[in-house]
């Protein structure tokens, strides 16, 4: 992914240098051509000055991260407007290409501007059945309310966004409110007593289960002698559980309902593949001993940080329905001709939304937070209510509601 980012990253550069030589050939004034010249220069560099100052500092603190996060949100802001408008220019010097570039790019610059106005606190709630012949009859209706990726130091507003999110999910009637990672972007200290405040709100007959992301292991964290990434988890982990969050740090647990039951198991980030974490296929690791006891016979759900888990859990046999994050969409996302588009299908196989194989099914959901940027374009942050239905007469397929309701819990930032 970050050899793809910069061999991109060239070209536009390459662009810019053709433009400023095209300007030149075709008899521009030296101030107009100097003027580009040092805005396309100034523009071009913003990325690399955060990844000076992300390479500089003695170690990632969330002010370090979201001045980072708001040089590249500034270079995204202005050199994709002008990328769309050089194609046009190149065509033709006659008008119409000239209007229907500058059209285009300005299209593209209130994309951008909106997704980092609106679209990253713009929350969606999607609505989704899930049908098996394997759910136990007294569990007909039973609602799963999922959100992922909360990325608490990246928000601008932790505590109004995150309060924002716990409302949200609190009107939605939940019997279980499962989180399937990335709950914070470096270190633990980010989920501090006001945010811990916050999430402990959230309510379901259930409870809350949460799953272990690789955002919350403490990978990230450069001083790792001052913080180690094992003490980083396990003081993140204890900060859940004294909110009252049951994580499920590659273990299993029961839900009982009359006399039947389900398993909901979850899958803790291994440090050893954090090398392939947005690759498609993913080396040979063994989470055998997570099902440990886990009848075959009992509906099984898996709350996965990484969706590429998928495979791996169906074939052992569990799995009924799993529920992941990760991917965000990549925080693009298009939805045209009855499908969705996104750059995340140049990475992973599965990315968002449902997908079935065999009637077991999985779920992605595309988080509501964001790193990288700040900014949400189609991929809007999202909270799924799964509801799970028993169906034993015949194999229905499960429904994936394409209306989106917007949450009232959207105030200013």
């Amino acid at each position: 992914m970050k050899l793809l980012f910069a061999i991109i990253y060239l070209l536009i550069v390459a662009c810019d240098i053709a433009v400023v030589r095209r300007m030149a050939v075709i008899g521009c004034s030296r101030w107009r051509k100097t003027a580009f010249a040092l805005y396309a220069a100034v523009t071009d560099l913003l990325p690399v000055a955060a990844l000076i100052l992300s390479y500089s500092v003695a170690d990632n603190t969330p002010p370090v991260l979201r001045c980072a996060m708001w040089l590249f949100s500034a270079y995204l802001i202005t050199v994709l407007p002008r990328v769309v408008f050089y194609p046009f220019a190149f065509i033709s010097q006659k008008r119409i290409f000239t209007a229907i570039g500058c059209i285009a790019s300005l299209i593209v610059a209130c994309c951008l501007i909106y997704g980092l106005i609106v679209g990253r606190k713009h929350i969606v709630i999607k609505n989704i059945s899930i049908c098996s012949d394997r759910l136990p009859d007294s569990f007909d209706g039973f609602r799963i309310v999922h959100f992922s990726d909360l990325h608490v130091g990246s928000l601008l507003s932790p505590l109004r966004e995150t309060d924002r999110v716990v409302d949200a999910v609190n009107s939605l009637d939940a019997d279980l409110v499962v989180f399937s990672g990335d709950l914070v972007t470096v270190r633990y200290t980010e989920l501090d007593d006001s945010i811990m405040e916050t999430l402990s709100r959230l309510s379901a007959k259930y409870g809350v289960v949460a799953s272990v992301g690789n955002h919350d292991t403490g990978l990230y964290v450069k001083d790792s002698l001052s913080l180690p990434k094992m003490e980083n988890r396990c003081r993140l982990i204890d900060r859940e559980r004294k909110m009252g969050w049951n994580v499920l740090d590659d273990t299993t647990i029961y839900l009982h309902r009359g006399e039947d039951s389900i398993s909901v198991s979850g899958i803790s980030f291994p440090d050893e593949l954090y090398d392939f974490r947005h690759l498609t296929e993913m080396p040979e690791y063994d989470i055998s001993h997570i099902y440990a006891g886990v009848p075959h016979r009992t509906f099984n759900v898996t709350v996965s940080h990484i969706p590429q888990m998928w495979t791996r859990i169906m074939s052992l046999g569990y799995g009924d329905l799993t529920l992941s994050g990760h991917v965000h969409a990549m925080q693009a996302k298009l939805h045209m001709c009855g499908r969705d588009f996104s750059p995340a299908e140049l990475f992973y196989k599965q990315w968002s939304g449902l997908y079935e194989h065999d009637n077991r099914h999985l779920y992605i959901n595309d988080g509501i937070g964001y790193v990288g940027a700040f900014m949400r374009i189609g991929a809007w942050p999202e909270i799924t209510v799964l509801t799970l239905k028993s169906c034993k007469t015949e194999h229905k397929p499960s429904k994936q509601t394409e209306k989106s309701s917007k949450t009232p819990h959207q105030g200013a930032n």
